[in-house]
């Protein structure tokens, strides 16, 4: 008789359980498409091109530059979409917008957009990307999201792009730095040679800007935008 009466408790239990679940999540979608109408807004303007599916979501490796952050779109026509989730996806070049209240994620139109900036948690700058028109090995030009390392008279970017290894399932490093000067631009690696070698650098400026610094270029950003900076000092 108790194991029947227990039987009857539990069975209740369960039933006003699901019944919760129920109409929390029926008040969940109602709150989602009532309250916050960015989601649909920014569809209706095209600065969401899709809904995000991520094609490589089970290989191993870097495919993300960041977790999610706040950030700001520019968008082409001057104006800015400031305190928006971000993530920016290096395997296909796109920045993902997150919507908060219910984790749908939509894929920023890229043809609207001029350069974007992340945010840490103390709203303090983790990367600042511009729109560029680059060569890369083995394409054609394309519009790509560069991270300004630095901006000048001659002025450093980097394209943090991941290609998939099918052989190993996972994501290679493609990174490709781009020195530019005015409107012209040519790939660059993280070399003195290379450097030295760049349409545009004043190379015996350049060499006295290396030594008397002790910068050690090879394989090292931070030296190298050390350089740049430098160099524009004195342009």
């Amino acid at each position: 008789m108790t194991d029947l009466a227990d039987m009857k408790r539990i069975f209740l239990f369960l039933t006003a359980a699901c019944f919760c679940v129920c109409l929390f999540s029926q008040q969940f979608e109602c709150d989602c498409s009532e309250t916050d109408g960015s989601y649909n807004e920014f569809l209706q303007n095209l600065l969401i091109s899709r809904e995000y599916h991520n094609p490589i979501q089970h290989v191993r490796g870097d495919q993300f530059f960041n977790t999610w952050n706040p950030g700001d779109i520019s968008l082409v026509n001057g104006d800015t979409v400031r305190e928006m989730q971000l993530r920016y996806d290096r395997y296909q070049d796109e920045v993902i917008w997150l919507r908060q209240t219910d984790f749908k994620m939509g894929v920023i139109n890229k043809s609207l957009v001029a350069g974007f900036d992340l945010y840490n948690g103390d709203h303090q700058l983790t990367g600042s990307f511009v729109k560029k028109k680059i060569s890369v090995p083995g394409m054609a030009s394309v519009e790509a999201y560069l991270q300004i390392l630095t901006e000048g008279h001659t002025s450093l970017y980097v394209y943090r792009k991941v290609v998939l290894a099918v052989s190993v399932s996972r994501t290679v490093d493609n990174t490709i730095y781009y020195l530019c000067t005015g409107s012209k631009c040519s790939s660059v690696a993280l070399r003195r040679k290379s450097l030295l070698r760049s349409p545009g650098v004043d190379k015996d400026l350049m060499k006295d800007i290396i030594r008397s610094n002790r910068l050690t270029l090879h394989k090292d950003e931070a030296d190298f935008t050390k350089a740049v900076v430098l160099y524009n000092e004195f342009q």
